[in-house]
Order: structure tokens, then sequence, then C-alpha cells
């Protein structure tokens, strides 16, 4: 299998994993939860299945990847970890050819359009109506699945592009300001220092210096 591949198990039953040296991430979740948040029955449950890191898939993989690199406290964050739930569970009705619950379409839906938005920062083009339509959905499904969130789409576009800035500063010091402001999408660099200054308090070069 690729590497990022996720097995989903039946942990009642035995097991045997065949493999070479490798790293893993266990997630263990309640099977009932998951089978509810599905909205599938017990017969629905296959005994093992496989999430590869390709299409919705990738969006699951993802997630709980980028949780496992969270420092041990964000792991009481209880809004984070039933994202996870519902993520699984829209993935495992998808792959049983149901239709997931309302919250796990949702939320399935919510983590498309910030995969979108992560492999497009660099367009800075990059508009509400055109993540909407690339989507698949309207400028108020859009907005609406942000709802609870301190975050808009656009307010959450803006705080990618910050991050990433944030990494180019710190992990690529060949490049120069000007080049990091292209590659995360501002227009220009007085935009680069005017949000980057908003977000984290310094300026771009400022926020460099201690790597220096």
């Amino acid at each position: 299998m690729p590497v990022g591949t996720m097995f989903v198990v039946d942990s009642e039953r035995p097991q045997e994993a065949i493999a070479s040296d490798y790293e893993a991430i266990m997630v263990r979740i309640q099977r009932d939860l998951l089978l509810s948040s599905a909205g599938l029955s017990e017969d629905d449950f296959p005994p093992a299945w496989r999430l590869q890191p390709i299409g919705h898939e990738a969006l699951v993989v993802d997630y709980f990847q980028r949780m496992a690199e969270l420092p041990p406290d964000a792991m009481g964050n209880a809004p984070m970890l039933n994202a996870g739930i519902e993520l699984l569970a829209a993935a495992l009705a998808l792959s049983a050819d149901q239709r997931p619950s309302e919250s796990a379409a949702s939320c399935h839906k919510r983590q498309q359009v910030i995969a979108y938005i992560k492999a497009n920062l660099a367009d800075q083009e990059l508009s509400l109506d055109r993540i909407a339509h690339a989507c698949k959905l309207s400028r108020g499904q859009l907005y609406r699945l942000f709802a609870q969130d301190d975050d808009g789409p656009m307010q959450l576009l803006r705080r990618l592009r910050v991050e990433k800035a944030q990494k180019l500063l710190l992990g690529a010091p060949e490049q120069t300001i000007a080049a990091i402001s292209e590659a995360c999408g501002f227009t220009g660099e007085r935009n680069f220092y005017r949000v980057f200054r908003a977000a984290t308090g310094i300026a771009p070069g400022e926020y460099r210096a201690p790597a220096g």
C-alpha cells in the first residue's frame, strides 16, 4: 500500500499484519459511535477497510496525520476529535455507497474546501466564488460550512497564507521575502506585510530574524 494508507479494522476480530518496518498512527474509535455518525448498521461495517491517500479518502488520512503532529494537550480538544469521527464516518458511508449523515457530510465537505484552499494558496486570483464553484457549493453554502468558526472562508484563506509564509520564512532562508509573498498568493509585498503584521504582530523580516 502507498505511504499514508489508513486501515480501519474491527478490534474485536483477530488481526494479523505482514509488513516491513514502518511508522504508524493508531486511532481508536468506539464502533457504535462511528456507525451512528455514518448512519450505518452493524451489518454494513466491513471486517477490514482501507483508505488510500487519494480523492475524498485523502481528506481523512491528512486530518489524522495533522492531528498526530499536534502537541499532546491538543488531543483533549473535543470539537477536533468529533470532526475526525465525522470525517471517518462520511468516508465509511461513501465507501458503502450510502449517504452520510448531515453532520458527517458537512464535516467532509468542510475539509474538502480547506484542502482546495491549501492546494491553491499561490493563486492570487483565488476568490470566494472560485472556491465555491470548485467545491460545488453556492456562496451561501460555503459561508454556512464555516458558520461555527471564528474564521469565515476568506479569513481562513488569509490565515492559511500567513501560516505558509511563516513556514517558508523559517524553513527557506534562501527565498526572498518578495518570492515568499508571491508563493503564498499575496498581491504584492505591501499587502503581504500588512496581512502578516496584522496576524502575527511583527513584520515578515522580524519573524525571520531569529533564524538568521
